[in-house]
């Protein structure tokens, strides 16, 4: 065996001491960009952690759960199924305005003026009609903010065009551009409905 002495031991203890030494006259930031960039590796191999997709806590939509989703998307089939019925399906004489014309005979009877009556029912079966499409809308596109109010407005607006349009040429159908407003009122009252409703349930 060789007489030499072994070093390993010093040498050991000299590495940290180089580090330091190399560290010394690195810049703060470029020693905490360091730091930050091996963090962001996995301890096995060095490879990057895989970033997550999952929504940060304070978005909106993540306060959406998926099963309420799917719900919001049968009930908007089945409503928009009854609309298409109430809007597009031909009528004679005022079979088109049975809830209407009853009403209308019930505020008439409290001593209501009939055309009065019916001018203003009309309007507010018009603009109920179309709450809850402006309630189901946003829970579809999980954004329970108040951002959601103008698409929605959109939304029923286009949906309102169409009915009128289609109804020019249905017996028994009449557009007015009243029913504009109202519709489009109803959707936005809607989405503004669920936006608080979400308000008050994150207060909690």
């Amino acid at each position: 065996m060789s007489g030499r002495p072994h070093h390993c031991g010093g040498a050991s203890a000299e590495l940290p001491a180089r580090q330091a030494d190399t560290l010394a006259g690195v810049p703060a930031a470029d020693r905490v960009t360091s730091s930050r960039a091996a963090s962001a590796l996995s301890p096995e191999g060095g490879q990057p952690l895989a970033k997550s997709h999952t929504r940060e806590p304070g978005d909106p939509g993540s306060r959406v759960p998926t099963a309420l989703v799917r719900v919001a998307a049968v009930l908007l089939v089945i409503y928009l199924a009854i609309v298409a019925v109430l809007v597009f399906e031909p009528v004679q004489g005022e079979g088109a305005n049975v809830v209407l014309v009853w009403l209308t005979d019930a505020a008439v009877s409290l001593g209501a003026s009939r055309d009065a009556a019916f001018t203003v029912l009309e309007v507010v079966l018009n603009v109920v009609m179309f709450v809850p499409l402006g309630v189901l809308l946003p829970i579809l596109a999980r954004r329970l903010t108040l951002r959601v109010v103008l698409p929605v407005a959109v939304a029923g607006l286009a949906l309102t065009l169409v009915i009128e349009f289609a109804q020019v040429y249905i017996p028994g159908r009449y557009s007015h551009p009243s029913d504009l407003a109202a519709n489009t009122l109803g959707a936005v009252l809607g989405a503004l409905l669920i936006v608080a409703c979400r308000w008050l349930v994150t207060r909690r």
